[in-house]
């Protein structure tokens, strides 16, 4: 979390996405994996000369996804 006089993030996202593609079956498999480090809120602080502000944004968790594409 990034506090005020605090120059230290300790945020870290990460997605991945891999892909299988056979050309003599027409088909494409791919799996894709989001938010990898179940971050669940980010929360930004801004300082201003006479202001603090902190903005908080609840973010959807660890999610995959897994998809077979089938080309006629």
């Amino acid at each position: 979390m990034h506090k005020p006089g605090n120059n230290t993030v300790k945020y870290f996202f990460m997605d991945a996405k891999a892909i299988y593609s056979n050309k003599a079956k027409r088909i494409d498999l791919s799996l894709a994996v989001t938010n990898i480090f179940n971050v669940k809120r980010y929360i930004l602080y801004s300082s201003m000369p006479d202001q603090i502000i902190m903005n908080q944004y609840d973010i959807r968790g660890r999610m995959a996804i897994a998809r077979l594409t089938y080309y006629l």
